[in-house]
């Protein structure tokens, strides 16, 4: 995915943190917020099966909504969220 599509948004990188955590705190960043202040993320998808989606080393792609956004995240460890 080129991430110059998104206009608004954020791309965060995976480094160090499971796919579930980097969605959450993404979508904090672009509401300006606090993480804890969004509903939940499993009642969106479900978070154990993202987290081992990306856990090993094949390429993948998931893109869901959540609170009102668009999230991809890549297989080069980035979530792109756009509202």
């Amino acid at each position: 995915m080129d991430c110059t599509n998104f206009t608004e948004g954020n791309v965060i990188s995976l480094e160090d943190r499971l796919p579930s955590e980097a969605v959450v705190n993404a979508v904090a960043d672009v509401e300006d917020s606090d993480a804890t202040d969004l509903p939940p993320l499993y009642g969106a998808i479900d978070t154990d099966a993202l987290d081992a989606i990306f856990a090993g080393n094949a390429a993948a792609s998931v893109t869901f909504e959540y609170h009102g956004y668009t999230v991809t995240v890549e297989d080069n460890e980035v979530v792109f969220v756009q509202q």
